[in-house]
């Protein structure tokens, strides 16, 4: 896979940012994206924005976050619509450069969503400006996109919203990217929704109830279903920072849904129509 050489003098950048319903790419969903093309020099070539209508609501803490509302994406177009659009965008990767602030998370989510919209994955390297600017000063107490942006007194204008945001990140990359260039980390899009984790010991029945498409029923202490049973149809299994997570559509909520194993109690396996 062939990578641009960062200052050949033909490099392009392409600095992007997503918004989002929640933390987690494999259950939550993009509601904005943003990029902004740009040439070694800093000087801008193009710009690309659109809200995206999501399949499950904000979560709180994202509204919190990025004050984008349910109202806010009611009646825009689907990610579908979008994301050939934005990969038209990116050009050809072979001379063009993606930067993303933690890109691990920006890049995960595209990649996820990219996936489940059977969009073709692109190849295009992507590095971190929270990793460029670290390298180019590591005494700052916090490398987050908003400190950065205080600290180094960049417009602070929709301050966690996706242009923005690149915009943040395109500064902070002419700041740091040419000195810092060689030291950088690669990533790339990937579908995190199509690496199957295997079940944790103890829970093959509920994989196979994955494996043929079956509800299952069991209690999770959360909100006002404290002792409620709930049904749910599951879809796979996740695991982050050692705990194991259940990803499964939740029928009181109807959209995708992560449930702790360690709060799962007294499941079982609901019968079909055909049993």
């Amino acid at each position: 896979m062939s990578q641009p050489k960062i200052f050949d003098g033909g490099t392009e950048f392409v600095a992007f940012d997503v918004e989002t319903t929640g933390l987690w790419p494999m259950t939550d969903r993009i509601v904005e994206l943003g990029a902004i093309r740009f040439d070694g020099s800093g000087r801008e070539i193009a710009r690309f924005h659109s809200l995206i209508r999501p399949d499950k609501p904000m979560s709180h803490g994202a509204f919190e976050v990025n004050g984008i509302s349910d109202a806010m994406v009611a009646h825009a177009p689907e990610a579908s619509a979008i994301l050939p659009e934005f990969v038209d965008f990116l050009g050809d990767s072979r001379n063009t450069l993606l930067l993303a602030h933690h890109a691990v998370f920006d890049a995960g989510f595209v990649g996820c969503e990219l996936g489940r919209r059977g969009v073709p994955i692109p190849s295009h390297p992507i590095v971190d400006t929270l990793e460029s600017t670290y390298l180019g000063m590591k005494d700052l107490k916090s490398y987050s996109l908003p400190s950065l942006a205080d600290y180094f007194g960049l417009d602070a204008t929709d301050t966690h919203r996706a242009l923005g945001d690149c915009g943040r990140v395109k500064a902070l990359w002419m700041m740091f990217g040419r000195s810092s260039c060689d030291r950088l980390k690669t990533f790339y899009f990937k579908d995190h929704a199509a690496i199957r984790v295997p079940p944790p010991a103890g829970w093959d029945d509920v994989q196979a109830a994955i494996d043929r498409k079956r509800t299952i029923r069991f209690v999770y202490p959360c909100g006002r279903t404290l002792n409620q049973p709930r049904d749910a149809t599951p879809l796979g299994f996740l695991q982050k920072g050692g705990i194991f997570y259940l990803n499964a559509i939740c029928h009181i909520i109807t959209y995708e849904k992560t449930f702790r194993l360690d709060r799962v109690f007294d499941w079982r396996i609901l019968p079909s129509a055909s049993d």
